[in-house]
């Protein structure tokens, strides 16, 4: 899938503007740099919460292997889901998330910037995919 061909990385974190409720995460991820174990490795938070710690991807995946982990039942009443990445070697990297909630919905009334274009910041997919509601 053309979403495992990209990344995004370094250290950085979202925050995706959503009404209260109750979340799932399903986040992607390739090594598609790095060629031999204990190269990379990152941690991931979501909601403050840390989720997975020092990610091998080379380890789980292997060089342009597709790899998904997914977080249920996130409580968010701040009015954004946060979900942070930060490199603990080299690099932190992502190639897509995928939110989904039963009870909560994307909150379209706040305003944000268009996604980055080209570089290093790039991000292949990021999408919400809800009850009733998309936006990718």
């Amino acid at each position: 899938m053309a979403v495992f061909q990209t990344e995004r990385y370094g250290t950085f974190s979202y925050d995706i503007p959503v009404t209260a409720g109750t979340y799932s995460v399903r986040m992607q991820f390739a090594e598609i740099y790095q060629s031999s174990a204990g190269k990379r490795a990152f941690n991931v938070t979501v909601e403050g919460k840390k989720e997975m710690s020092d990610v091998d991807l080379f380890t789980l995946a292997g060089r342009n292997g597709a790899y998904s982990y997914e977080v249920k039942n996130v409580r968010v009443s701040d009015g954004k889901l946060t979900i942070a990445l930060e490199a603990t070697v080299d690099n932190a990297t992502i190639s897509g998330l995928v939110v989904y909630s039963a009870d909560g919905k994307l909150d379209t009334t706040v305003v944000t910037p268009p996604p980055p274009t080209g570089g290093a910041d790039s991000m292949g997919f990021i999408g919400c995919s809800m009850a009733e509601n998309t936006a990718t």
